[in-house]
């Protein structure tokens, strides 16, 4: 009894299934009706061309006299109900639902450009350079013009940046992906998809993982073992498995390649040699999740306190990950950038902020869970840029810090396991900051020590004391850097200031000797600010 009763059902089903429906838009996803979900569509997923056609001609038809036609209002009125019952609803359900709104804007698109063509030979010539634009634009993609982007979300190798939903990814890519194999040698890859289509139905050579359909075998989530991943978009931002964090480091990873605009190429060559965690308010991981996040049976842990101290192990030779609790970030901020819609959390501390500079956040889990939040981030395996070799004045701790003692260069060895690398200053509004680096030279005995960190005038004044030492010795091992954090108040203007250093065994409060400096326990360091 109804006129036209599947489009009326249809309509029915798009309208109340919306809000069961995810998408990913600015870095977030997001669940359920969204106002903004189809203008985002269309003016991203349409060409420049067309939108500067469709602005045009529009402006045109509002300049018309008389500006109410009975012939405008027939074109108009479908599109214009059409729009406002999907934009009302927040029927995110991919464009193609808008398509039927197309031939309606070709109509006022084609007149406004038709008035142009009769007018002016410059207007002539600038409508034909776009018209050349919209066919480059479109057939660059062949054959994978289902991915289409225009150059707003800078085309479909940079759009996941902006949006991804179902539609960019239904497995039209796989005979793209044999074809790039077969011309790169290398690994079997290990391949995860979206849809039911089969990758070896296609001739594709590889091993299926999670997320993909019927796949049991998972990667490691925290750093995927060394090999070669293929990765679509969908799954990729957990539009797809029950997991939305088992893709994380690679959606934060730089692709090798990206096939058909649709899959994205990694070849992973490294992996972990140890993680660092802070226990600032607490460390994240326990050896369970650090063994089933890295898949591997034996990775060093070592614990320390970034806000007291930073820990290179292995002195940066070896690439390795540093692990935050997510109390020690900002609250995540939205903001507009070339890149990426939404800011990367930093850490508050700017002592942490800039030991963590070298490195990149390559996991994010926001939430608290089975794990509290936390965040990971890579160091790649190079060596430590060191403060350049200075001038330091070896002497008793109780002389007055003289130019007259012995004048030595970094790096300088102590009798016990640490060596002196040197030391660098920073100050703020109300405060003094001396951070002291050190070398681990041997492995440290089960005995607990120091480092001293005396504030002290041209006379002897002490100023100030900031001894302490951020990270247990025994979690300490051969080859790591040390940088101990030392804060003082800020001195008055005009003031000569030492930092006298050193260390000391907590247990007896004996102070390690300077080496081939007879007499020597100390070290002062002129400080500037």
């Amino acid at each position: 009894p109804l006129l036209a009763p599947m489009y009326w059902t249809t309509f029915h089903e798009l309208w109340t299934g919306s809000k069961w429906r995810i998408f990913v838009a600015f870095g977030k996803t997001w669940f359920g009706p969204q106002w903004w979900y189809f203008p985002l569509n269309f003016v991203i997923k349409n060409p420049i061309p067309l939108l500067l056609g469709l602005l045009f001609s529009g402006a045109a038809l509002l300049r018309r006299r008389p500006l109410v036609r009975v012939d405008l209002l027939v074109l108009a009125i479908f599109p214009c109900l059409y729009v406002l019952t999907s934009v009302s609803g927040g029927m995110n359900v991919s464009y193609r639902h808008m398509l039927p709104l197309h031939p309606f804007i070709y109509l006022c698109v084609a007149w406004g450009v038709s008035k142009c063509l009769a007018a002016s030979r410059w207007q002539q010539w600038a409508w034909g350079l776009l018209g050349l634009w919209y066919v480059f634009g479109t057939l660059r993609l062949f054959p994978d013009e289902l991915t289409y982007f225009n150059e707003i979300a800078g085309g479909p190798e940079r759009a996941h940046r902006y949006f991804v939903d179902y539609t960019q990814d239904w497995g039209q890519s796989i005979k793209e992906l044999r074809a790039y194999l077969e011309a790169h040698p290398g690994p079997a890859a290990q391949v995860v998809y979206y849809t039911h289509i089969r990758p070896e139905l296609y001739g594709v050579q590889c091993r299926v993982i999670s997320p993909s359909p019927g796949a049991t075998e998972r990667v490691s989530a925290f750093h995927p073992q060394p090999g070669r991943y293929v990765i679509g978009t969908t799954p990729l931002y957990g539009l797809v498995g029950r997991d939305p964090l088992e893709l994380e480091w690679f959606r934060r990873a730089t692709p090798t390649a990206m096939v058909g605009h649709a899959l994205f190429v990694y070849e992973v060559t490294e992996q972990p040699a140890w993680v660092a965690q802070c226990i600032t308010p607490v460390a994240p991981l326990d050896d369970a999740a650090i063994a089933q996040g890295f898949g591997l049976a034996s990775i060093r842990r070592a614990d320390f306190d970034c806000t007291a101290a930073w820990l290179y192990p292995s002195g940066g030779g070896q690439m390795g990950v540093y692990a935050l609790h997510h109390a020690m970030l900002p609250l995540r901020e939205r903001c507009l950038t070339p890149e990426l819609l939404h800011c990367e959390p930093l850490p508050v501390d700017p002592f942490i902020r800039r030991h963590l500079s070298p490195a990149r956040l390559s996991y994010e889990q926001r939430d608290d869970g089975l794990l509290p939040a936390f965040a990971l981030y890579e160091l790649p395996g190079e060596d430590v840029p060191l403060p350049e070799p200075r001038s330091v004045h070896g002497a008793p701790a109780e002389a007055l810090p003289v130019p007259a003692a012995a004048v030595l260069t970094t790096p300088i060895s102590l009798d016990g396991p640490l060596t002196f690398l040197g030391a660098t200053t920073l100050t703020t509004d109300d405060a003094l900051e001396v951070e002291t680096w050190w070398r681990v030279t041997a492995q440290p005995e089960p005995r607990l020590f120091s480092v001293m960190a005396h504030l002290l005038t041209a006379q002897g004044e002490t100023l100030g004391v900031a001894d302490g030492l951020g990270v247990h010795p025994m979690v300490l091992r051969r080859g790591d850097v040390l940088v101990q954090r030392h804060r003082f108040p800020k001195p008055s203007e005009g003031v000569t200031v030492w930092l006298r250093t050193g260390a000391y065994w907590l247990d007896t409060m004996d102070r390690w000797r300077v080496v081939n400096v007879p007499g020597a326990d100390a070290l002062f360091v002129t400080v500037g600010w």
